[in-house]
């Protein structure tokens, strides 16, 4: 993978057979790669914008240090997606759900840990 020195286009030369641990790398390192192109990903979705819409993934939400939390959201195609949260976006997110969640639905929608409870840090 190459980022042309005006960082607007990517080379990618892929000719391997990928398990599925590979192919997640992969899409890891191109989330990288994207990362650091111009134009920015915008902030806020344009209205042509595609999406990979993942219905009832995974989540898990951890606190961190520095008034921060860690939300991981599964989705099938492209793993565990990780964002790290300062409070006033998570309380904002929080104030959201609240009132477009009904109140008698269960708080064990939400998992604390994953696996053996060791997310990433």
């Amino acid at each position: 993978m190459d980022l042309s020195d005006d960082k607007r286009t990517a080379r990618i030369s892929i000719d391997t057979e990928l398990t599925a641990a590979d192919l997640e790398t992969l899409l890891v390192k191109l989330a990288t790669l994207r990362s650091q192109m111009l134009p920015e990903v915008p902030s806020i979705p344009r209205p042509d914008a595609t999406f990979s819409n993942q219905e009832d993934g995974g989540m898990a939400v951890q606190p961190l240090p520095g008034d921060r939390i860690q939300l991981l959201l599964q989705h099938a195609g492209f793993g565990w997606l990780s964002f790290i949260l300062h409070v006033e976006q998570a309380s904002v997110l929080r104030d959201v759900l609240v009132e477009n969640t009904l109140d008698d639905q269960p708080a064990s929608l939400i998992n604390y840990q994953i696996g053996s409870g060791d997310l990433p840090q």
